[in-house]
């Protein structure tokens, strides 16, 4: 199956190439489907989605046209019997980004020297996810995440969930761990454990959703904080183990037992037992640590010549902030990882 620019789904037999069915619609379908249950459901920008009967491709629903720019990139996320699906805004990403840190800052009413170390309670957060959904209902042009249901569309509930990431891509769609079914997601908390010491655009933080209602339970590091006049943040892990940077585009994925961000050809791993987190592969700034930026110095630095006279590449076209970053993919005690237009393969302890 596939769809194409002129806004058509097809679907053919895979033995004989014969095409099967169409459906049509309005505006081009610039991303892969899924499928469940003998159901295909795919997003058109159009800004819909549909869900077809996936031997005969009848429309077996139609989703309202949901705010934002674009649906592109990523495909519809399938878990709990709930499709998920992202947009991205269409007012300047920057400026909703700075609109709701001022907005997650300012409710605190945080009186310290540096509002990206806040403690919250679990009834802080409570409260902070309530006031979210009452901005999103305020101004529903910003809600950029949506669960609708895999049997007839409708829409459940809304996420607490504000927009976060980069180059005013889609935002990264959850990831299910298939094993216990729990869905992990990126979010912007005032309370998050993930901010501090100097990150782009503070309070993104990362959360583990509940699809009964749609809240996040936030998901924290457990490394003390260096400074114990402050919550823990940040700096009080690792340096470069688990990176999130709110305005640049990230991707999650899990395996049993651990949660991993992807970042800039830069890949981290969350313990999601002991709330440790380490550093596995790669460095911010570069392709995997293969080649880049950060490696053989930016642009003002002489990095691309430096890179031609040793023969290597400096920069992959289209794949430094996005669109749709890859993930880790996990198989038999290996790790499966895309950067730089290479595949790379990671062993334990190798």
């Amino acid at each position: 199956m596939a769809g194409d620019r002129a806004g058509v789904f097809h679907a053919w037999d895979a033995a004989g190439g014969e095409e099967k069915w169409t459906v049509s619609t309005t505006a081009p379908i610039l991303t892969p489907a899924s499928v469940e249950g003998g159901r295909v459901v795919f997003a058109s920008e159009d800004m819909q989605v549909r869900c077809c009967d996936l031997r005969m491709g009848k429309v077996l629903w139609t989703s309202r046209r949901l705010p934002g720019l674009t649906l592109r990139d990523y495909a519809p996320c399938l878990a709990g019997g709930l499709v998920f699906i992202t947009s991205c805004p269409v007012q300047d990403f920057h400026a909703v980004l700075r609109g709701d840190e001022e907005f997650l800052t300012k409710r605190t009413g945080f009186q310290g020297k540096d509002k990206r170390f806040i403690g919250g309670t679990v009834e802080d957060v409570e409260k902070e996810q309530a006031a979210i959904l009452q901005r999103l209902t305020e101004r529903p042009d910003l809600q950029t995440f949506f669960a609708l249901r895999l049997s007839d569309g409708t829409e459940p509930w809304t996420a607490p969930v504000l927009y976060t990431a980069g180059c005013h891509n889609p935002m990264t769609p959850p990831c299910v761990d298939r094993q216990t079914g729990e869905v992990f997601v990126i979010l912007r908390s005032a309370y998050g454990l993930w901010d501090g010491g100097g990150e782009v655009c503070p309070n993104t933080c990362f959360g583990s959703l509940d699809l009964k209602n749609g809240r996040v339970r936030l998901v924290q590091h457990s490394h003390e904080p260096k400074d114990k006049s402050r919550p823990a943040g940040a700096p009080d892990f690792p340096w470069a183990s688990f990176n999130y940077i709110g305005d640049e585009t990230q991707a999650l994925s899990c395996s049993p037992g651990l949660l991993f961000s992807n970042h800039q050809g830069f890949s981290g791993s969350l313990d999601r037992k002991s709330g440790q987190v380490q550093r596995l592969w790669g460095e911010r700034d570069t392709y995997a640590g293969l080649y880049g930026p950060r490696l053989w110095g930016y642009e003002d630095q002489g990095g691309p010549q430096k890179a031609a006279a040793a023969g290597k590449p400096y920069a992959a076209i289209n794949e430094w902030h996005g669109p749709a970053r890859s993930i880790l993919s996990v198989a038999a005690g290996r790790v499966y990882y895309h950067s730089g237009n290479q595949i790379l393969c990671l062993v334990s302890g190798k």
